[in-house]
């Protein structure tokens, strides 16, 4: 057995036979449950048949200080350990005697206990699952519309899989203060999957690297598996992680204060108003609807502008005028270029911006909202079968969009594609747009699973995804514009898609949101609250001033979703009949909330780092039961804190129709107004409804 005594008066123990960690201790009290194997790996040959083996398959063959290597008929496997005091960086070489493909590699892997706190246990699990999202039931988790999938093709949006619904690469466990912290810690951001599922009677945490590899190579790792135990929180395992991020930033990526490519607008705190000019949901039958012509929706915009004292985006769907959802070809808009243009300008002599979405790498056959619009032809005489996705066997599926449409996955690694995609996008950029959600449908931005051996690039998932994602987003000049995604841009994209559609509301489906994007990220670029695709709360006049808090302590713009009679509505996805919010409500909390983004917390919430809040109490918590008919709750009143040049503050916010009391331990000074530097010094307060307040240290 070869034990790891860490200076934090943790332990770990590492079972050399069986390749297995053993345990894992914190300050005495053990925090796995079972061994379980340490790695495994995925062998795929050409006609799509998988193989996958683990650590318990292999022979021990010998030690060397701290490597250990082990032997199989498919593979040699030497794991390498280095202890540097506080943590454990482990290091992965395989050699593949085989002549298919090794897909994946997965080295680090433990296992908790079965239950989580939520069920009779005592932990919780951290994934940056659609920027961040603690889960307390394992069973919750699993009965949910996001449970545990093994990514194969065709590719789901929901996988986990970095870098698209996972913005970072690491998981964490913590339990009464004890943790476990696991990292690929890989500079080069190449594709992962990151999870946790059942293992027997346990939970296992398991990290897997894509290989970019061809068939019969081997894989030796450029990066570790860190392995960390501590004593804290979920912040803790943030902080880990963003230290290691900052002395490895993804290129282009820079602090706010410092890009010149941002926009003036992007510091002022537009509100992003979504809206489609054709039917009155996601798929409605698609007749245009009295935000159209474009110009009738002004009278609107500009009222809420006003009520809300603030700038609005108005951020058009429906608006192609090939058909919604049916990409590549968005351009024309409908109802021609002319009209669509003098919208433009009228919207910005009055001090509006316009932002469009678009739909992905995705290839429409035909629409199943605007039936006459066909590419069957097209897709037939071009032979554009040669340029999506494929497994390797060469079958050709989709996943995405089909309510929507019939069609595939386009590889973003092909000429063809990226020549057209970018191509599109750049029609988009000349109509005046001052944003462009170009990868609507692409979490987090990267292209989905390919196993084709006839595009040029290695016949498994790997970088190679992220660097023809890269090239494409470079080739769309943009000088006046953002870019985004769907989810909050991923590691590798962080400089090229500034402001993109928080999805963070989908994790009430499993869990709770968790701010780790912003903790990461937040010093170099912010997004917006997104169009809300899903319910996922009941009570809408309660549900919606609890996103809206939750975005606004993220530091993320935020977001109305208006029906084009004036009202608003809490999900994207939902007819405007069955989900209206108060509106009296809705502009009232986006007021009081935008005033603190332009006013005295304007640089904390643009510019800052975030930090663990400080303590406080709030005796009064909100009850919200979702569709599956679980009930959460939060406190009634939410906080973040930020720091900027050695300065601090937090915000409180009040989501609810009543007063509500907040208190900590000593005076801090604290501001009512956010135009106002009138301060006040006491222990606790009174926060009205619907308003926040600054505190600062």
């Amino acid at each position: 057995m070869k034990r790891f005594l860490l200076s934090n008066h943790s332990e770990i123990l590492f079972d050399e036979e069986r390749a297995s960690l053993l345990s894992m201790k914190v300050e005495g009290e053990e925090l796995l449950s079972s061994a379980t194997p340490f790695f495994a790996l995925r062998f795929r040959s050409k006609k799509a048949e998988t193989k996958t083996i683990d650590s318990f398959s292999f022979h021990f063959l010998k030690e060397e200080g701290e490597c250990f290597y082990y032997e199989h008929s498919d593979a040699d496997v030497s794991l390498s350990f280095k202890d540097e005091r506080e943590k454990i960086s482990v290091f992965i070489s395989v050699y593949n005697k085989t002549s298919d493909v090794l897909e994946w590699i997965e080295w680090g892997s433990v296992s908790l206990f079965g239950k989580l706190k939520d069920e009779g246990g005592k932990g919780e699990i951290l994934t940056s699952f659609n920027e961040g999202a603690v889960i307390s039931s394992f069973a919750r988790r699993e009965a949910s519309p996001f449970p545990y999938l093994e990514p194969n093709y065709p590719s789901q949006g929901k996988f986990s899989i970095f870098p698209n619904m996972l913005c970072a690469q690491f998981i964490a466990y913590c339990a009464e203060e004890k943790g476990i912290y696991l990292a690929m810690e890989d500079p080069e951001r190449g594709t992962k999957h990151i999870d946790f599922c059942a293992y027997g009677e346990s939970i296992k945490l398991q990290l897997r690297a894509y290989s970019n590899l061809n068939y019969g190579e081997s894989y030796v790792s450029s990066f570790p598996v860190v392995i960390r135990l501590f004593h804290g929180d979920f912040y803790d395992a943030c902080s880990f992680y963003r230290d290691w991020f900052e002395k490895h930033l993804p290129n282009g990526c820079k602090k706010a204060t410092e890009n010149p490519s941002l926009p003036s607008w992007y510091f002022a705190s537009p509100i992003i108003a979504p809206y489609p000019i054709r039917g009155k949901y996601d798929t409605d039958e698609m007749i245009p609807n009295h935000f159209y012509p474009y110009e009738n929706a002004l009278p609107l915009l500009k009222e809420i502008g006003k009520e809300t004292d603030s700038q609005i985006m108005a951020l058009l769907m429906h608006w192609e005028g090939t058909a919604p959802w049916a990409p590549p070809y968005v351009y024309p808009p409908f109802g021609g270029v002319d009209m669509f243009s003098a919208f433009v300008q009228k919207a910005h002599k009055e001090n509006m911006l316009i932002g469009l979405y678009c739909s992905g790498f995705g290839y429409t056959l035909e629409s199943k909202l605007v039936p006459e619009y066909q590419k069957r032809k097209e897709y037939e005489e071009k032979g554009l079968s040669r340029y999506m996705l494929a497994d390797s066997d060469g079958t050709i599926l989709s996943t995405i969009c089909t309510p929507q449409r019939v069609g595939y996955d386009m590889c973003p690694y092909c000429e063809w594609v990226k020549e057209t995609f970018s191509s599109e996008i750049e029609k988009c950029v000349s109509l005046g747009a001052d944003y462009i959600q170009a990868l609507d449908q692409n979490h987090g931005g990267t292209g989905y699973f390919c196993y084709s051996d006839t595009h040029g690039h290695p016949p498994v998932p790997g970088k190679w995804q992220i660097e023809a994602v890269e090239d494409i987003l470079k080739r769309i000049h943009h000088p006046n514009g953002l870019l985004g995604c769907e989810s909050g841009a991923s590691e590798p994209y962080l400089g090229l898609l500034l402001f993109s559609d928080c999805r963070f509301n989908l994790n009430y489906y499993f869990g709770k949101p968790f701010p780790l994007y912003s903790f990461l990220f937040h010093e170099y670029l912010h997004n917006f609250m997104g169009n809300q695709v899903c319910e996922t709360l009941s009570d809408d006049d309660r549900n919606y001033p609890l996103r809206v808090a939750y975005s606004f302590l993220s530091g993320d713009n935020l977001a109305v979703d208006l029906t084009d009679e004036g009202d608003v509505y809490v999900s994207w996805c939902n007819s405007w009949q069955n989900r209206k919010v108060k509106r009296e409500i809705a502009l009232s909390i986006l007021k009081n909330l935008n005033a603190w983004k332009k006013g005295l917390g304007k640089d904390y919430l643009n510019f800052g780092r975030m930090r663990r809040p400080f303590s406080y109490h709030c005796s009064n918590e909100e009850r919200f039961r979702c569709e599956d008919g679980n009930v959460l709750s939060f406190p009634s009143v939410l906080s973040s804190s930020y720091e900027i040049d050695g300065k601090k503050a937090t915000f409180f916010v009040n989501y609810t129709s009543l007063p509500q009391k907040v208190s900590w331990e000593g005076r801090k000074t604290f501001f009512l107004d956010p135009y106002s530097k009138e301060k006040t010094m006491a222990s606790s307060l009174l926060i009205e409804p619907y308003m926040a307040i600054m505190v600062l240290e």
